[in-house]
């Protein structure tokens, strides 16, 4: 037992090494996901005037989070199953020799633990490392990644190689060697077919139960989040899928006579479990990444469309200083101008609200107002009667903020020293994502607030009005402290604070990116004895150094192809369930959703270009003549 522990520490040092710097990698992206996940609180990025909205995208980087360390775990199991793959001779040879499948397993098992001595400190040096550079760039307030986040990576760092030893251990067990070594041809077929009807039927069973779901559950989260599901389907239908495509390929070349891609093709059919990987591997880092960059593109966008598209006034002017009624003799262009009162109160030490008066008149001519549900059943005009009544005291909030359940309901705030009662009269679709409004009736504040016309005042003007008006209001009334803002500075504001975080989400992406890029090349360097066989055979028959190169690459492109195809469709619709469950429905409906072709074509060319180079270097050894007799004098 010892000397087969010592050959296995001296064995595949190419490999090992490979694997241990994907271990690094995945060790130290899982600790820098879980601090942008659940340990960025109080980050300056994260620390916005809205503690609800602060609270919103906390909860999205969580998911997002979530979804890459369930990513990067899979990687990893991919890796420590294609270092098996690479030793299948040797398992069989030390099976054949009296030893046990669980001893086989728990020697493998000690292998990858004996990995970790390295891995695991080096990835929490490698991470603070990373993450204090991040900070130090953007600003973070959290300089360092806590303990508890760096042993909560170690964890489901150990878990996910011990569970993936459990598993093939018990592939091994399951295995009678003297039977698999005389080769029962008839009922591995057999149990293949079987296995792929099976795997057919769950992924359509998920598809179907899918579609049911996300048509008679309520719209907003819980239809975005069924759509998810349709990623549990992939495993069981990709592999068939694929598996047509090669099959309508095969019949295309070979009426062509395509002989190149035929034998391309070929290798493909032999090679099936690097090959599932490496697809694998493509399929969901082009969704992840296509799919998250075209959900913040889709969310800014959004934010900058409804103020384009709802809000009519050229810009405000709000007095933090109490201000006289302005008649409309003493202002210039008045019918373009709208004043009313206007108060921000605080919620509470992390959260503001702007409290402002409206009328008829405002929902008219200056914004439009979409109210989503209401104690009318979200009928604006109802809303528009009693909003012009003095004595009505309800208000609109972001339906962001409240549901359907805190209809009804009384809230209390502080405006200019004084307590005003309002009760929640229904929820609106905010225009501004960057401010939380709160809209009442424009008499009954007046009433309330009763002043003698001294008040918190703010003026919108519409396109007619010049800026020098608001210019004379300041002056004339010796205003020293006011808030201006034009439409163009309101929807930047939008479109910045949609959806904060986008530094992390692109670094977040580009951490797949890479981590994918290891994944796949430690499967091609671990299938690299496969390929040596195949590379001598077709040197054998005369096969020159160019044309096997041909070969290699138009595989590789077909292994890309067939899983970069359905990616693009994929991520569109990971695209929709993720912002479907940032942003409220009444946004999103009616509402295109970007994709990010550039992102999607460089993601493409640049995983493609990297695969056929690393293919293309790990067969070029036996091109050399020397090399290739070697290698056929010794197999």
């Amino acid at each position: 037992m010892q000397n087969i522990v010592r050959h296995l520490q001296k064995s595949s040092i190419r490999e090992k090494t490979i694997l241990k710097v994907s271990y690094l990698i995945n060790m130290t992206f899982i600790c820098i996901m879980l601090m942008f996940g659940f340990g960025m609180s109080h980050t300056q990025n994260l620390s916005l005037q809205d503690k609800a909205q602060a609270e919103m995208i906390l909860s999205s980087m969580s998911m997002v989070a979530v979804i890459v360390i369930l990513f990067l775990q899979w990687l990893t199991a991919m890796q420590i199953i294609a270092l098996f793959e690479s030793r299948k001779l040797f398992n069989q040879n030390i099976r054949l020799l009296g030893l046990s499948a669980g001893r086989l397993a728990w020697i493998y098992f000690a292998e990858m633990l004996r990995m970790q001595i390295f891995v695991i400190p080096f990835g929490w040096i490698l991470s603070e490392l990373v993450y204090c550079l991040y900070a130090s760039v953007s600003g973070s307030l959290e300089k360092v990644i806590s303990p508890g986040l760096l042993g909560v990576a170690a964890g489901l760092h150990l878990m996910i190689i011990i569970c993936v030893n459990l598993l093939v251990g018990r592939k091994l067990t399951g295995t009678n060697i003297i039977d698999w070594i005389r080769g029962k041809k008839e009922r591995v077929f057999v149990r293949r077919k079987m296995k792929t009807a099976v795997s057919l039927m769950i992924g359509i069973a998920i598809i179907l139960a899918t579609v049911l779901l996300h048509q008679n559950l309520p719209m907003g989260i819980p239809q975005s989040a069924v759509l998810l599901m349709v990623f549990l389907a992939i495993p069981f239908l990709y592999g068939f899928a694929a598996s047509a495509s090669e099959w309508i390929a095969c019949g295309i070349a070979s009426c062509r006579k395509c002989g190149t891609f035929l034998l391309a093709l070929h290798i493909s059919k032999g090679q099936k479990r690097s090959v599932k990987a490496i697809r694998f591997l493509l399929l969901y880092s082009c969704i992840l990444i296509c799919g998250l960059y075209g959900m913040y593109s889709t969310v800014r966008n959004l934010a900058a469309s409804r103020v384009e598209d709802h809000i009519h006034y050229a810009g405000y002017v709000w007095m933090e200083d109490s201000v006289a009624t302005v008649e409309a003799d003493d202002m210039t262009g008045s019918d373009d101008v709208y004043q009313t009162l206007s108060y921000k109160t605080r919620l509470s030490a992390d959260s503001g609200i702007r409290i402002t008066g409206i009328d008829r008149e405002y929902a008219d001519r200056f914004e439009d107002i979409d109210i989503a549900f209401s104690l009318d059943g979200g009928d604006p005009k109802a809303w528009q009667k009693k909003a012009d009544d003095g004595t009505f005291n309800g208000i609109l909030l972001d339906t962001d903020y409240i549901d359907i359940s805190d209809l009804g309901k009384e809230i209390s705030y502080e405006l200019d020293g004084k307590s005003v009662t309002f009760t929640v009269y229904g929820g609106y679709v905010s225009n501004n994502l960057a401010e939380f409004n709160g809209y009442v009736g424009k008499k009954y504040l007046e009433n309330q607030m009763h002043g003698e016309g001294q008040w918190n005042r703010i003026f919108y003007l519409t396109d007619a009005a010049g800026e020098s008006l608001f210019e004379n209001v300041v002056s004339a009334n010796g205003i020293r402290q006011y808030e201006q803002k034009n439409k163009e500075n309101i929807r930047n504001a939008s479109y910045e604070h949609a959806v904060q975080g986008t530094g992390e989400i692109e670094l977040v992406c580009w951490m797949i990116f890479l981590c994918a890029l290891v994944a796949a090349a430690t499967c091609i360097y671990m299938n690299r004895d496969r390929n040596d066989s195949v590379v001598a055979k077709l040197s054998g028959i005369g096969t020159d150094r160019k044309q096997i190169q041909r070969i290699y690459t138009m595989y590789m492109l077909w292994v890309a192809l067939v899983a970069y195809v359905p990616a693009v469709f994929c991520s569109l619709l990971f695209q929709k369930a993720t912002c479907g469950l940032i942003l409220s429905p009444e946004i999103l409906e009616g509402s295109a959703t970007i994709f990010p072709f550039g992102t999607g074509l460089l993601t493409g060319v640049l995983f493609i270009a990297v695969m056929v180079v690393i293919q293309n270097r790990s067969i070029r050894r036996l091109f050399d003549r020397e090399a290739l007799v070697e290698y056929l004098r010794r197999n």
